[in-house]
């Protein structure tokens, strides 16, 4: 299809609808005709000849008819400022879904359990040597005759899970932030939501 004829068929779509579109919308309603490239280039020549205007919200750009003298009617404005917007809120929805979903798979993967297997291991195992410490101190002897090679054995096991765990909870934070740019309520409400810890007293402690 040549390019006047997308153009021509974008604007039909556009003046048939009388209401804000996104670039997908109209792609969409073209299917295979045209490409999103071929779309856009469309709509912005159509703005540019001043048959649609262009509103700009946060990352999502609208399209809508522009209104003749003759055709505007009390209210027009407001009612394509709300149809902009409701339009808006959809797609913005519809991506904090598929970050929501993404970061739950993320946490509830096999990599997230084993870290969590092992720092419980760890944290067993340094409880163990504590009490092992204070049975050599109470009986009157130094710590070296705990086993040097045991220790270092907990010491590689540790700096391992308190690098998994650490690199894992800086991953779910960057999707937490990520998830906050189009969530409308706060940080504390969707960690909530997720189910996912960020209390200091509720995290391990590696000290």
């Amino acid at each position: 299809m040549s390019e006047m004829s997308v153009q021509n068929k974008v604007k039909e779509f556009m003046q048939r609808g009388n209401r804000p579109y996104s670039t997908n919308d109209v792609q969409q309603s073209l299917g295979k005709e045209a490409s999103k490239s071929a779309v856009q280039k469309c709509l912005d020549e159509l703005v540019k000849e001043n048959v649609l205007f262009e509103k700009t919200y946060g990352k999502s750009k609208i399209y809508c008819v522009r209104q003749t003298e003759e055709a505007k009617e009390p209210g027009v404005d407001l009612s394509c400022r709300i149809e902009t917007l409701m339009s808006t809120l959809a797609e913005l929805e519809k991506e904090s879904d598929k970050e929501k979903l993404y970061l739950r798979s993320l946490l509830s993967s096999d990599t997230t359990e084993e870290i969590e297997r092992r720092n419980a291991q760890l944290v067993e195992t340094n409880n163990r040597l504590r009490e092992k410490l204070e049975e050599y101190i109470n009986e009157e002897k130094t710590p070296e005759t705990v086993d040097p090679k045991e220790l270092e054995i907990v010491r590689k096991r540790k700096s391992t899970v308190v690098g998994d765990y650490r690199k894992r909870k800086r991953v779910c934070m960057d999707i937490v932030y990520q998830i906050l740019e189009g969530y409308p309520k706060t940080k504390v409400h969707l960690l909530q939501e997720i189910g996912l810890e960020d209390d200091p007293q509720d995290m391990p402690n590696f000290a």
